[in-house]
């Protein structure tokens, strides 16, 4: 019985702390226009529209070896490879990467023109090539998978100690 329930034990923390997989790439310059004032994307939801699914479902990395939860990030207006958390965006003024509010400027910095240069994106097309690393989000299993794991396990541990009874008669 011992064993069973160290067995059980076991399964549940090997799937409860699932490591995370490193399943792609992609580079900074790789997304959109920016002439097309395209949407700003944090680094998990330029993920999600790469490999599908949502943004929740990954972890973005500066590092292919291990998650970072950072990622390169380029600025309207702003020519530098930035790095900041994976799920950071910012989009000030009217929807879009090439449509900054020329009133709000939250970083107390305005250009020649009197337009506010903050809009940032992990995937537009405006010069920085830096790679972001894509990783697979650590599955959380629903609480239905342990219910059935537990119950398998359950008609196994029945099944042997039924068969010890008739052998022991």
């Amino acid at each position: 019985m011992k064993k069973l329930a160290m067995s059980m034990l076991l399964v549940a923390s090997v799937s409860a702390n699932a490591a995370p997989v490193l399943i792609g790439s992609f580079q900074v310059e790789s997304g959109p226009h920016w002439t097309t004032n395209p949407t700003v994307y944090s680094a998990t939801e330029a993920a999600a529209a790469i490999f599908g699914g949502s943004a929740s479902d990954y972890y973005v990395s500066t590092s292919n070896l291990f998650v970072t939860h950072t990622a390169h990030y380029d600025g309207w207006g702003d020519h530098s490879d930035r790095i900041f958390n994976e799920n950071f965006k910012l989009d000030f003024g009217a929807p879009g990467y090439n449509d900054p509010d020329p009133y709000q400027d939250p970083l107390g910095y305005l250009d020649g023109n009197g337009f506010s240069k903050y809009a940032y994106s992990a995937w537009v097309s405006d010069g920085i090539s830096a790679t972001n690393y894509v990783w697979s989000a650590a599955p959380v299993p629903e609480p239905e998978t342990y219910a059935m794991m537990l119950a398998g396990l359950g008609m196994l541990g029945f099944m042997a100690r039924r068969r010890k009874l008739k052998a022991s008669v």
